[in-house]
């Protein structure tokens, strides 16, 4: 606890709990004038007991400035003793000052100061949460038009889902008249409560939840209603919207991330701790630690048996020590596989080791959100094998035991480059591993969705998906090259950094070569065999029913991520970082492959990839004898 300016004996001190299931509450005390000092008295109570009262969600920092502004403080006063809060705590504290139930609020009844105490509170935080009668959520006060957002989720909340009402938000998005409200919501959900790594919990795992912005207020239910009526309908609003505000479907997800976690929880899903870990990688948090440990009670407890919580161990151990057991007890190395994504004040550390924090995470290949529910897809690439690691703890390297399978030959180019680009690395080799062109189409489609339809519960997509690839790329190329011819025309589509993620990538993999052949005749050869052209009598791929499935499916897998070529011909997407001579890797224990690059004797982890042809165990099919021995397995020592 900060007392800024306060001398110590002014401060309030804490006294030391006194039972292993204690924990304090705050009352505070009333007040119509609204300019008043806050008064609050703070008591020691039993967690096994406590059920009346409620518990804060809420940001530490003002939700509304950048993350690295300066702390700002307010006083307030706990048991008559001077006692410094952030500004944001303290907004939330005057709009509650009336309420007459007991409060929960982590700065307050937590002696901060005292790691030992701040580990056994985290550990049951879990619990304090599910036992509250109410979680509020306070989003931060009302800033400029953050009241136009508010309303809208409202009324969407309160109408019938019906046609008329899709066809009213779809006139909103065009209208000029409805501009500030989209750009209120946009705002809104960028505010920094949404990706603060706590509110996962507190939000999955509480009775009943207000979401509190000023003197606004949503309930869940009516939270969730808005949200799910958005995001299924989202196809159909966002071509009004994609040129006049950076906002998309990505916007959406920390909130959908929680509410989607709530969902589960609530029908009794086992959430597998990678699950719980990657879907919350958009969280922030003060300490990093945190980005573990606020993720003990969603998982089950079972991050808690892993890595249980302590705040006397640096946070680069803390991740190791969860790294380490993780794999000795699940015999999975896939969880190296989300380190590639780090942010920059985390490039000091292996290449091998997953933070939990990044601004802009990937989207997995791979899916593991359920314990319960078989999952598409199953991928098997190590063929069953169990991992062979060892850790050196002095140099910092991951021994892997693995096979090298293939090298890339080519990738696509930057595809959010502000000018014309559509070049990347060509690709030198002509080989086609899969024999034929429709062959090498077919790959193509599933390669750019990860063999995967995504909109919804994760399953095998449907082959209808190959005819709106090739007609979609049609239309575009269609565009293009008109705009290419006459450079002074306005911008199409997948010129624009507002386009989808899907559009911005054609535009840098069309030209790729891929068996010596550019990547658009490959497709537009398919698009001629279905006989598909510009007459008005065909649909636009975008009126297709199928289309939202699609675009969300290809554009999950894309976002930070290349297509790329490899030396035997196969096809795949990697990290946005790959670059050609890049090694394909399967690491025993590994359910994907993974993409390495030589430094010396050693190796760097660049990330995970989906390699159509080898997903499924087939490049280690003859790697495998009766006698467990074969020489083309080698130990990879990963920096």
């Amino acid at each position: 606890m900060n007392c800024n300016s306060f001398t110590m004996n002014e401060c309030f001190q804490y006294q030391s709990l006194t039972n292993p299931m204690g924990f304090r509450l705050v009352r505070l005390q009333s007040s119509l004038d609204d300019t008043s000092a806050i008064f609050s008295d703070l008591v020691e109570c039993n967690l096994s007991t406590a059920t009346s009262y409620i518990a804060l969600s809420y940001t530490w920092r003002d939700p509304v400035v950048e993350e690295n502004s300066p702390w700002e403080f307010e006083k307030i006063f706990v048991n008559s003793r001077q006692f410094s809060v952030g500004i944001n705590l303290f907004c939330a504290l005057k709009a509650l000052r009336n309420t007459k139930a007991y409060l929960w609020v982590d700065a307050i009844c937590i002696n901060q100061q005292d790691n030992h105490e701040r580990s056994i509170q985290v550990a049951l935080m879990g619990e304090i949460f599910s036992r509250a009668s109410k979680v509020y959520a306070w989003l931060g006060p009302e800033v400029e038009i953050s009241h136009l957002a508010m309303d809208f989720l409202s009324h969407l909340a309160s109408s019938p889902i019906n046609n008329e009402l899709i066809v009213w938000i779809r006139n909103t998005t065009v209208e000029p008249q409805w501009l500030p409200t989209w750009e209120a919501l946009m705002k809104l959900l960028n505010r920094s409560w949404f990706k603060r790594a706590w509110i996962v919990q507190e939000i999955a795992l509480a009775r009943d939840v207000l979401f509190i912005c000023g003197d606004k207020r949503l309930t869940i239910a009516e939270w969730e209603k808005a949200d799910r009526l958005l995001f299924h309908h989202w196809a159909k609003f966002i071509s009004g919207l994609r040129h006049r505000l950076p906002l998309n479907a990505r916007t959406f997800d920390p909130s959908r991330s929680v509410l989607d976690l709530r969902r589960r929880l609530l029908h009794g899903d086992r959430i597998p701790v990678l699950a719980s870990l990657q879907m919350t990688r958009y969280a922030l948090a003060t300490d990093p630690r945190d980005h573990l440990f606020s993720k003990v009670a969603i998982s089950n407890n079972q991050l808690a048996e892993l890595c249980p919580p302590n705040y006397d161990i640096p946070p680069e151990e803390v991740c190791k020590v969860f790294l380490e057991a993780y794999i000795q007890r699940k015999q999975d190395l896939y969880v190296i596989c989300l380190a590639g994504t780090k942010p920059a004040n985390y490039a000091y550390l292996p290449s091998w080791l997953p933070t939990w924090s990044c601004t802009k995470p990937a989207y997995p290949i791979c899916n593991f959100q359920s314990e319960i529910q078989p999952q598409w897809p199953h991928f098997d690439a190590a063929k069953g094998t169990k991992p062979e690691v060892s850790f050196s703890s002095s140099k910092g390297h991951l021994l892997c035991t693995g096979v090298e399978v293939d090298e890339l030959d080519g990738t696509m180019g930057d595809q959010w480059g502000s000018e014309y680009l559509d070049e990347g690395i060509q690709s030198v080799a002509s080989n086609n591993a899969y024999r034929t062109l429709d062959a090498a189409y077919k790959a193509l489609v599933r390669t750019i969705t990860g063999d995967t339809n995504r909109w919804g519960e994760p399953s095998k997509p449907p082959h209808d998906f190959e005819a709106l690839f090739s007609r979609r790329c049609y239309e575009l190329n269609f565009v293009m090259d008109e705009y290419k011819a006459n450079p002074a025309s306005h911008p199409p589509e997948p010129l624009r950094h507002s386009s989808s993620i899907f559009e911005v990538s054609w535009r840098s993999m069309r030209s790729l070569k891929f068996g010596g052949i550019p990547m658009r005749y490959i497709v537009e050869r398919q698009g001629k065999s279905a006989n598909q052209t510009t007459a008005p009598n065909q649909k636009f791929a975008q009126q297709q029913s199928l289309w939202p499935a699609f675009e969300h499916s290809a554009g999950q897998i894309m976002l930070e991520r290349r297509l790329f070529t490899t030396l035997k011909g196969f096809l795949g997407v990697g990290s946005a970082s790959v670059m050609a001579k890049d090694r394909i890797v399967i690491l025993k224990g590994c359910k994907v492959p993974v993409i390495l690059r030589q430094k010396g004797q050693y190796w760097e982890l660049i990330g995970e990839c989906y390699v159509d042809g080898i997903m499924y165990g087939e490049g280690v099919y003859n790697r495998i004898p009766y006698n467990g021995e074969n020489s083309d397995w080698q130990t990879f020592d990963i920096i």
